[in-house]
């Protein structure tokens, strides 16, 4: 009688203890800063980092351990829109679209050159930036209800895009233009001139909209860079109301290209990677925000729910990479291991 009672005691603590894991972990990444890998070009080793905010433990290959399968490559981007996330892969020609807080996959887009960035437009559409060798690069109308290219619109190289006001503002990187979508007809009704090289944009307080371009490289027949012939880099605001360029800044530094335009939590600065730091831009006033400490800055981005700054180091681009996580103030946090090349965050 006494060895039924045990018995039974045992398996009621076993079953709890199974009945609590299952409670206590339905979304394992819900409170999870996600980076994305973009792994070696041709070598499909393309991965997903988890960071919980909480506990600071880490996990590596998340999406791999969650689907059984690699994820591909290169993973250039993950966008979080509605209750699912859409990894950008782009030399594997596919976004693969997974559920946010589990990353268990739930489809994937095919027939998109080189995805690079993803814009959820409404919850039935979406535009997915991408690139081509040579002419035929194209802004993709995606149907999201059964993960199918509707149509295409030929842009030159896309990259990042914002939504506002039943418009589209997509950046051609390969030229020195914005392009205006209307999302309810998918047609170019606009443009603006920038610098060369647009490439991240942004929307801060009262609805203006940043655009930063890396500027013109040319090099000279050894390689060098042909410092006479190359534009610099800048930073051009955008006043969406009246559709009109308020004004443009131009960075001194030809030789560094900036990259990774990001808002501050209280929208108040401008951050980018610049000169091998983080900078930022408050009004015209330009200075350095996380110093250059021989760190490799490659990806950068501000958590929405705190307004901590992340920044991945690429390191020698083969081997694992590091994230830095700072404070508003540029303080430093913490540091962990991502994987090969990481470049970008989602929150």
């Amino acid at each position: 009688m006494k060895s039924n009672i045990l018995f039974f005691l045992f398996l009621t603590i076993v079953l709890t203890t199974f009945s609590c894991k299952e409670k206590e972990s339905p979304a394992p990444y819900a409170n999870s800063v996600i980076v994305t890998n973009e792994g070696n070009f041709g070598s499909s080793n393309g991965t997903i980092t988890s960071y919980n905010r909480t506990t600071g433990v880490v996990g590596q290959a998340a999406f791999q351990s969650v689907n059984n399968f690699n994820l591909g490559d290169v993973v250039q981007s993950m966008t979080s829109f509605n209750d699912k996330s859409y990894i950008c892969i782009n030399q594997s020609a596919k976004v693969e679209v997974v559920n946010s807080e589990t990353l268990e996959t739930e489809g994937t887009i095919v027939d998109v050159p080189n995805p690079r960035y993803f814009l959820g437009v409404s919850s039935s559409k979406a535009y997915v930036s991408s690139w081509s060798f040579g002419a035929g690069s194209e802004l993709s109308v995606i149907d999201l209800p059964s993960y199918e290219k509707n149509s295409v619109l030929i842009t030159g190289w896309v990259e990042e895009m914002l939504l506002f006001d039943n418009k589209a503002y997509v950046t051609v990187s390969d030229t020195n233009e914005v392009l205006v979508v209307s999302t309810d007809q998918d047609i170019i009704t606009g443009k603006f001139t920038t610098g060369f090289g647009p490439t991240s944009i942004v929307q801060g307080n009262n609805d203006q909209i940043y655009v930063l371009f890396s500027g013109k490289k040319i090099y000279n027949p050894d390689f060098s860079l042909n410092l006479a012939a190359s534009t610099a880099g800048g930073i051009t605001q955008i006043d969406p109301a009246s559709q009109s360029i308020v004004q443009e800044i131009t960075f001194s530094d030809v030789a560094s290209t900036p990259s990774k335009l990001r808002l501050s939590l209280d929208k108040t600065k401008l951050l980018y990677l610049y000169q091998g730091a983080v900078y930022s831009l408050e009004g015209t006033t330009i200075a350095p925000y996380i110093a250059n400490t021989s760190r490799n800055f490659y990806g950068l981005d501000v958590d929405p729910t705190n307004g901590d700054i992340y920044v991945s180091d690429a390191l020698d681009f083969n081997q694992a990479g590091d994230v830095y996580r700072y404070n508003a103030a540029g303080d430093e946090l913490a540091t962990f291991k991502a994987g090969i090349i990481p470049g970008g965050f989602r929150f």
